[in-house]
């Protein structure tokens, strides 16, 4: 009996399967359970419906719903290629969110995904490379509006030292860079500078590690 490509354990998702000539059945080697062709082929339905629920919940930015219906299929087909695409869409919301300013908890499940992606033949495709390449330029931008502010800031601190000076009085250098350290530590744009920064020389193949 021939075993198709594609084909997977219903119950611990292997690929390893291997026909028994003793029971007359399809074998998963990983789990040792017999899986009859009617099971396959229900399996296989079931496998598409779930597919096809959460694209159209995905594309109707229900993206909670597919979560619910993808999750379990990464445990039971940890390497499907589809899976992962449309967990990335689900988080990114049909790639319309850049993720600038994203929780880290949901850019690590992201990158997570990305990289799975990048091991498995076909996995990164066209949409996902435009995505990639929108969002290393929204992270570019990012980090020359942060360089702008602190420009900008860094020139109004010092016509405010050297108008004080001119004016007399106390020692207005000293008083104009405590002011500009206390609202760079308070605004966090040098943290944002320098580890947007860091974080974009590092050169990864990941966009979702490019963060602040």
């Amino acid at each position: 009996m021939n075993i198709s490509p594609g084909q997977h354990c219903i119950s611990c998702g292997s690929s390893l399967l291997y026909y028994d000539r003793k029971s007359m059945n399809i074998v998963c080697n990983m789990c040792n359970r017999p899986i009859n062709q009617l099971e396959i082929l229900q399996s296989q339905q079931e496998y598409q419906r779930n597919i096809r629920k959460a694209t159209d919940y995905i594309q109707t930015n229900n993206n909670e719903a597919a979560k619910q219906i993808l999750r379990p299929l990464l445990n039971q087909y940890p390497k499907k290629v589809e899976i992962y695409q449309l967990m990335l869409l689900c988080l990114t919301e049909n790639g319309k969110n850049l993720l600038v300013n994203t929780p880290a908890a949901v850019l690590d499940e992201c990158a997570g995904y990305w990289t799975v992606l990048q091991s498995l033949p076909g996995g990164i495709d066209s949409k996902l490379r435009l995505y990639e390449a929108k969002r290393v330029a929204a992270m570019m931008d990012k980090l020359k509006e942060i360089k702008t502010k602190i420009t900008i800031l860094c020139v109004f601190i010092i016509i405010f030292a050297i108008g004080g000076e001119i004016a007399g009085g106390i020692n207005w250098f000293v008083a104009a860079w405590c002011i500009l350290i206390v609202i760079l530590l308070k605004s966090n744009w040098m943290k944002h500078w320098i580890t947007l920064g860091k974080s974009m020389r590092a050169d990864s193949k990941n966009p979702f590690d490019i963060r602040f």
